[in-house]
Protein backbone atom coordinates (compact mmCIF):
# COMPACT_ATOMS: atom_id res chain seq x y z
CA UNK A 1 0.00 0.00 0.00
CA UNK A 2 1.34 3.40 -0.97
CA UNK A 3 1.31 6.07 1.74
CA UNK A 4 0.92 9.66 0.67
CA UNK A 5 3.50 11.74 2.61
CA UNK A 6 1.25 14.75 3.12
CA UNK A 7 -1.29 12.66 5.02
CA UNK A 8 1.34 12.00 7.66
CA UNK A 9 1.17 15.62 8.71
CA UNK A 10 -1.29 15.50 11.57
CA UNK A 11 -2.25 19.17 11.43
CA UNK A 12 -3.18 19.10 7.73
CA UNK A 13 -5.04 15.80 8.12
CA UNK A 14 -7.08 17.07 11.07
CA UNK A 15 -7.98 20.28 9.22
CA UNK A 16 -9.25 18.28 6.24
CA UNK A 17 -11.24 15.98 8.52
CA UNK A 18 -12.80 18.92 10.37
CA UNK A 19 -13.74 20.60 7.09
CA UNK A 20 -15.35 17.39 5.78
CA UNK A 21 -17.44 17.06 8.94
CA UNK A 22 -18.47 20.72 8.80
CA UNK A 23 -19.90 20.49 5.29
CA UNK A 24 -21.64 17.16 5.77
CA UNK A 25 -24.97 17.37 3.94
CA UNK A 26 -26.44 14.34 5.64
CA UNK A 27 -27.49 16.12 8.81
CA UNK A 28 -30.78 17.51 9.96
CA UNK A 29 -30.90 20.64 12.03
CA UNK A 30 -33.14 20.99 15.02
CA UNK A 31 -35.74 22.20 14.40
CA UNK A 32 -36.16 21.22 10.74
CA UNK A 33 -37.15 24.45 8.97
CA UNK A 34 -37.18 23.13 5.38
CA UNK A 35 -39.36 20.03 5.10
CA UNK A 36 -42.61 21.87 5.82
CA UNK A 37 -41.95 24.25 2.89
CA UNK A 38 -41.16 21.62 0.24
CA UNK A 39 -44.76 20.99 -0.87
CA UNK A 40 -45.36 24.70 -1.50
CA UNK A 41 -42.04 24.98 -3.36
CA UNK A 42 -42.95 22.01 -5.56
CA UNK A 43 -46.36 23.54 -6.38
CA UNK A 44 -44.71 26.87 -7.22
CA UNK A 45 -42.15 25.21 -9.52
CA UNK A 46 -44.86 23.33 -11.41
CA UNK A 47 -46.96 26.50 -11.76
CA UNK A 48 -44.22 28.43 -13.58
CA UNK A 49 -44.92 28.31 -17.33
CA UNK A 50 -42.15 26.92 -19.51
CA UNK A 51 -40.55 29.59 -21.71
CA UNK A 52 -41.01 29.37 -25.46
CA UNK A 53 -37.78 28.51 -27.28
CA UNK A 54 -36.46 31.10 -29.74
CA UNK A 55 -37.13 30.42 -33.42
CA UNK A 56 -34.33 28.47 -35.03
CA UNK A 57 -32.94 27.17 -31.75
CA UNK A 58 -33.98 23.57 -32.49
CA UNK A 59 -34.91 21.32 -35.41
CA UNK A 60 -38.72 21.31 -35.57
CA UNK A 61 -38.82 18.22 -37.84
CA UNK A 62 -36.70 16.21 -35.41
CA UNK A 63 -38.87 17.39 -32.52
CA UNK A 64 -42.02 16.19 -34.29
CA UNK A 65 -40.44 12.80 -35.05
CA UNK A 66 -39.41 12.48 -31.40
CA UNK A 67 -42.91 13.37 -30.28
CA UNK A 68 -44.36 10.66 -32.55
CA UNK A 69 -41.93 8.06 -31.21
CA UNK A 70 -42.76 9.03 -27.64
CA UNK A 71 -46.53 8.88 -28.19
CA UNK A 72 -46.30 5.58 -30.08
CA UNK A 73 -44.15 3.96 -27.39
CA UNK A 74 -46.41 5.22 -24.59
CA UNK A 75 -49.45 3.56 -26.20
CA UNK A 76 -47.86 0.10 -26.34
CA UNK A 77 -48.47 -2.24 -23.40
CA UNK A 78 -45.69 -2.55 -20.88
CA UNK A 79 -44.05 -5.93 -21.30
CA UNK A 80 -41.02 -5.23 -19.10
CA UNK A 81 -43.06 -5.85 -15.95
CA UNK A 82 -43.82 -9.44 -17.03
CA UNK A 83 -40.21 -10.57 -16.60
Amino acid sequence: MKVVPRLREKRRHMAARTFALAISWNTRGAPDKVTSKLAALHFYQLAIPAPKPPDGSFNKGAAERGKEVFIRSSQQPDIAGDC
